[in-house]
């Protein structure tokens, strides 16, 4: 499979993931039965968002040569994502910030005029807990636009797969240092940088020069997995504390072992049978990839719209 085969072959992976995140929140809204499964399909679909972002970010700027090109790389990415998400920023502040509060509704999101400043420059995570209260759903804005902005510079300093493994792990410790000293970066950066980088790495490890080795390796996922979810605590991936004592630390392994598991086996279910689809699935499956951005960012405003409505119905 080519690289660009391989690329659309991914919007499978990107359903899946948007699917996931819906599963994930119904419980809320009334859809009961899938509560002891939410834990799973929400970190699922966030890790498949983030591993297939890192991977396609990789593939198509595999370097930087001059500060244009780095700055260039920026306006794209906020020319992509800003206009939905100051959209979905005003829905969230009316919807939940002054309609359900005065019909007697607490949704426990902060709509301080400080913290909204905050969100309107995407910095909501990096500046939480000591400065920012990400709101529900937006906080992955905050966080993809992090990884979007250490990017370049892990690609710029890094010359083969083994610098970058390097040099992520060096900014890594650099965000571990502001936290504690600081108290800012909030704990969900943390908890899905691997991920992200994992689909950088990914991306390099499908190239021709790679991909027999990766290929053979990978045979071993499956069974990592099962290890990974068999040693999981019975509370399903739960986030730990951000500290070190061995018991935290070990959760943070086996939380990032199952979910880039997960994404490495979605996303080679998914190159080997993309060309096995009909035409007509695979536009259903690209409209429900194209249209994921918009329904990750507007899809509980919508479900709390229509539980209301219900509500109200009796």
């Amino acid at each position: 499979m080519t690289l660009e085969s391989r690329k659309y072959s991914l919007d499978f992976v990107r359903a899946l993931a948007i699917i996931l995140i819906l599963l994930a929140h119904l419980p809320d809204y009334g859809f009961l039965f899938l509560g002891q499964l939410s834990p799973y399909f929400g970190k699922l679909g966030v890790g498949l968002f983030l591993f297939i972002s890192g991977y396609l970010t990789c593939l198509k700027n595999t370097s930087f040569q001059s500060t244009n090109e780095i700055l260039k790389f920026y306006k794209k990415r906020a020319y992509r994502i800003y206009p939905l998400y100051l959209t979905a920023l005003l829905v969230f502040f009316v919807l939940y910030g002054l309609l359900l509060p005065a019909f007697g509704h607490n949704s426990g999101m902060d709509f301080s005029s400080e913290n909204m400043i905050i969100h309107i420059l995407n910095l909501q995570i990096l500046l939480s807990p000591e400065f920012a209260r990400p709101l529900l759903t937006l906080f992955f804005i905050g966080l993809i636009g992090i990884y979007y902005l250490i990017y370049p510079f892990l690609i710029k300093f890094s010359h083969n797969p083994k610098g970058f493994l390097f040099t992520s792990m060096a900014l890594f410790f650099i965000f571990v240092f502001l936290r504690y000293f600081f108290n800012i970066v909030d704990d969900v950066f943390f908890y899905y940088y691997f991920t992200f980088i994992s689909g950088i790495l990914f991306c390099f490890f499908s190239s021709d020069t790679y991909d027999k080795n990766f290929l053979k390796y990978s045979l071993a996922i499956p069974v990592i997995l099962m290890f990974a979810i068999a040693m999981e605590s019975t509370g399903g991936l739960s986030y730990p504390a951000m500290d070190f004592t061995f018991f935290n630390i070990l959760n943070f392994v086996y939380l990032n072992i199952v979910i880039i598991s997960f994404c490495l086996i979605q996303v080679e279910i998914s190159n080997i049978y993309f060309d096995q689809f009909s035409q007509g699935t695979k536009e259903f499956v690209k409209n429900i990839a194209f249209s994921s951005f918009a329904v990750f960012l507007f899809h509980r405003p919508i479900l709390t719209v229509f539980d209301g409505i219900s509500v109200i119905l009796g």
